[in-house]
């Protein structure tokens, strides 16, 4: 009863598929499973991204974490992180310590060693919403904001955000 945002391929061929307020999760052979707000998820998904063996989803509550830790059949199998209070867009993995963060208004580097999380801010108010990588350079990314399209790419041990169309993307 509600719309399908997304379908997404996983690297061992499974479908993850977002809807409005659900996620369903499809893996052969297995029964189809849904993650619903009875596992913690009590927003809108909108993004679902597989790193380091885990999954996370961004939505409009911020970024969920599964719980592996948890069975199947317990409640809460999704939890909260607090990387950011705001509206969670896009994730993208650069690497096996880091992850990019469309947030509501920035963007967001969030780096993971061991139990230490660092998150930094890549970018002023962009209202960032979608985070494409570049097909021939692993260290140039596309970002679809509200209002143009950016550039963000590593330049040594630093990321910089060049505007590359001033038009609003359809």
């Amino acid at each position: 009863n509600e719309w399908i945002s997304k379908i997404i391929r996983t690297d061992n061929n499974e479908l993850i598929i977002l809807t409005e307020f659900e996620i369903f999760y499809m893996q052969w052979p297995s029964a189809l499973r849904i993650q619903a707000k009875e596992t913690g998820l009590a927003s809108n998904i909108m993004d679902v991204k597989e790193w380091n063996d885990n999954y996370y989803v961004g939505s409009s509550a911020g970024v969920f974490l599964e719980d592996k830790q948890q069975l199947v059949y317990q409640h809460k199998l999704f939890r909260r992180l607090d990387w950011t209070n705001k509206e969670a867009w896009a994730l993208l993995p650069v690497n096996n310590k880091q992850i990019i963060l469309a947030e509501s208004h920035k963007l967001l580097l969030i780096e993971i060693d061991g139990t230490e999380t660092k998150i930094k801010p890549l970018s002023d108010f962009i209202y960032p919403r979608f985070i494409i990588p570049s097909l021939f350079n692993p260290h140039l990314f596309y970002i679809v904001t509200e209002f143009d399209v950016q550039l963000l790419y590593k330049n040594k041990n630093d990321w910089k955000l060049k505007p590359l169309i001033s038009q609003k993307p359809v």
